[in-house]
Order: C-alpha cells, then structure tokens, then sequence
C-alpha cells in the first residue's frame, strides 16, 4: 500500500496555508517586515491557489523558488505580485 501513496506525493496542490507560508518566508528573505510579508502572503496566498499551477506551487512551497510551472504561471503571478504590493504599499 505504500507504492500508492509514494507515487501521489505531490500530486496534489498545497494548500493555502502552506503557500501562505512560503511566501511569508520568501518575503523575509527578501528584506520585508514581518508585517509586510503576512500582509502580503494574505492578498497573495488565496490568488496564487486558484491561478498558479501545481507545479509552480509544490516549487515555491518544497524549495521556496519563485512559482514557476508554465509561462501563464508567469503572467499570473505578475499580475498577482502588482496586485498585493499595490495593496500592502498603498499604491
């Protein structure tokens, strides 16, 4: 039984919380307040679920790269990215 099992892992996609996370990690990395990156990774986590794809997903979330899966991953995570730094900035 445990063949299956291995052979799903990653198959799914990570849920909002752990991609929540991850970004909140990213993010402090990057130089950002603590404050910053939760205020962040709550406009981007929901977004980045439903737009992003699995792939990109498992990538930010098992070695905290940027999302990349696709080139709509791309896109969308531009667009996600000007959305939540407009909206944390006050832009």
């Amino acid at each position: 039984m445990l063949r299956p099992r291995l052979a799903l892992t990653g198959c799914s996609k990570p849920s909002e919380s752990e991609v929540h996370d991850a970004v909140v990690k990213i993010m402090t990395k990057q130089g950002a307040t603590t404050e910053q990156a939760q205020a962040y990774a709550d406009c981007a986590a929901p977004e980045m679920v439903d737009k992003i794809s699995r792939t990109g997903l498992n990538n930010l979330v098992d070695d905290g790269k940027d999302a990349k899966g696709s080139d709509d991953d791309v896109d969308e995570m531009k667009a996600i990215d000007k959305k939540c730094t407009d909206e944390v900035l006050g832009k």
